[in-house]
């Protein structure tokens, strides 16, 4: 009787190991654009899109060019196919955003924009 146990056992095995390492779990990740540079009187948005299956939480920062947060939206929550955003309006020279929560990378679209003061702007993704 042990005998014909054991295949099975073996197998309930590898099928729980391939779930489990075939899972893609949200872990903590952060995504960041590059470092913007401009004169005060540009503005810096940063934007964030679920575009997963499941409401994701995360928090949105722009920071200077040393790593330090000069606006936060703290944690929020973002349903699928919903976008949030922050802004930082003219006093600024060297920016990033920063994307960091419980999410899959594969779940989440973000990027970086900076508006000159004449409207143009200028456009990079958080990898």
């Amino acid at each position: 009787m042990l005998q014909n146990r054991l295949p099975f056992e073996r197998w309930s095995w590898i099928v729980t190991l391939a779930a489990v390492l075939l899972a893609e779990p949200a872990l903590a990740t952060t995504l960041t654009t590059l470092l913007f540079a401009g004169p005060p009187g540009d503005n810096i948005y940063c934007t964030a899109t679920n575009v997963g299956k499941k409401p994701i939480t995360l928090t949105i920062e722009i920071l200077t060019g040393s790593g330090i947060a000069d606006v936060s939206t703290g944690p929020q929550a973002i349903m699928p196919g919903q976008s949030r955003f922050t802004l930082e309006q003219g006093d600024y020279a060297y920016k990033y955003c920063r994307f960091s929560g419980k999410f899959a990378k594969k779940d989440v679209r973000a990027a970086g924009n900076r508006v000159i003061a004449s409207g143009t702007g200028l456009i990079v993704s958080a990898e």
